[in-house]
């Protein structure tokens, strides 16, 4: 438990959010709507702060987004890369 509560609250404490504009990459930062661990909020702030940042918000999806709703994922994630170009076409 001891080690646990530690990993929380290093978590906590743990913020760089204003050095997020200098990722010059594209990024997909995927949410579920009901997330409340990483509210909806948190990607919406990166798509405006980071120059090449993509959000996907998925209609109830949790914190477990991935399992929870994995075609939606995918799909999303499938189109970012190809329309990133990031993926290589047959």
């Amino acid at each position: 438990p001891d080690s646990f509560l530690n990993d929380l609250k290093a978590c906590d404490k743990f913020d760089l959010m204003a050095e997020i504009s200098r990722i010059k990459l594209p990024v997909l930062a995927l949410c579920g709507d009901k997330d409340i661990m990483t509210p909806p909020k948190y990607s919406l702030f990166m798509e405006k702060n980071m120059p090449q940042a993509k959000a996907k918000i998925i209609t109830g999806g949790t914190h477990m987004v991935h399992t929870e709703k994995p075609l939606e994922v995918n799909q999303a994630i499938e189109a970012f890369l190809q329309q990133e170009s990031l993926v290589q076409q047959p």
